[in-house]
């Protein structure tokens, strides 16, 4: 997965490097060959040594794609020499292009769609806050995402100018994870939302006005409320007493966006992140 559209080109390199045989009569070669077969061997021993650990992220061996990179270079060098100096430039030319039409769309798709819902809620917020502070004065707001593990990039863009914005993420941290007695708030939150919710707010039934008594750990109702839609027939009837739904944000193409930090099977695949405003 790593390797994209580079994966033929790397796999025509390493096989080049680890089983064809090593050109004797040119030394530039043969150095050549013998620093591929190091690259290749430094990559694969990364990937067996990580494949060991019990705790495994896409992102623990992205320091390997500089060295695909390389070997992918290689390759196109290759294929380039191949047909002799006469058709070089027309190989570069077809390679160059094959390259990009194969990339293209790939980032495309991870610069405006893919996992693009944490960004743009949070700039979402951010506008929103801005402006309902210019217009009332109010100088402290909050904001609770009742989602998965690592799911927004808070602290790094949600910022307004002099305001306080108070937030709150599902507890994942190493130390919950590492501990075998405890059980993470992401993880009770996945399992019963619409209890965890009842667990941890204070709030009316939303036609009696009559208040329910929370757990321990209770906290005021927040500004605003983020879900993903997976989430989302549990969680409305309760979101939609307290408060009203003010935007969604495409997190995937349609039926193609899976929750893969979550253990259960039931309601695994979510397509968009739905934000509500409490009211005040």
């Amino acid at each position: 997965a790593i390797c994209g559209a580079m994966l033929p080109l790397f796999l025509f390199s390493a096989k080049d490097a680890m089983i064809s045989p090593p050109d004797s009569s040119s030394p530039i070669e043969t150095r050549h060959k013998e620093g591929s077969s190091k690259l290749v061997g430094i990559i694969f021993f990364y990937i067996i040594m990580h494949s060991f650990s019990a705790h495994k992220e896409f992102r623990f061996i992205l320091p390997i794609l500089p060295l695909v990179c390389v070997l992918s270079g290689s390759a196109i060098r290759r294929i380039h020499l191949m047909n002799g100096a006469k058709n070089r430039r027309r190989n570069i030319i077809v390679t160059t292009v094959f390259m990009v039409l194969l990339n293209f769309p790939h980032l495309m798709f991870l610069a405006t769609i893919h996992q693009r819902a944490p960004i743009a809620v949070t700039e979402y917020l951010s506008e929103k806050i801005e402006a309902d502070s210019g217009t009332n004065s109010r100088r402290k707001f909050s904001a609770h995402f009742l989602m998965g593990c690592h799911s927004t990039p808070v602290f790094s863009h949600l910022h307004v100018p002099f305001t306080d914005i108070e937030t709150w993420t599902l507890d994942c941290s190493p130390s919950c994870r590492g501990n075998a007695s405890a059980t993470c708030e992401s993880e009770v939150f996945e399992r019963n939302p619409l209890e965890f919710v009842q667990d941890s707010y204070m709030f009316g039934d939303g036609v009696t006005g009559d208040e329910m008594v929370c757990g321990a750990n209770c906290k005021p109702l927040p500004d605003f409320i983020a879900i993903y839609d997976n989430n989302e027939k549990v969680l409305k009837p309760f979101l939609s007493s307290v408060g009203r739904e003010v935007a969604r944000f495409p997190q995937s193409i349609k039926g193609l966006g899976v929750n893969t930090k979550s253990s259960i099977p039931i309601s695994l695949q979510y397509d968009e992140m739905i934000l509500f405003q409490i009211k005040g």
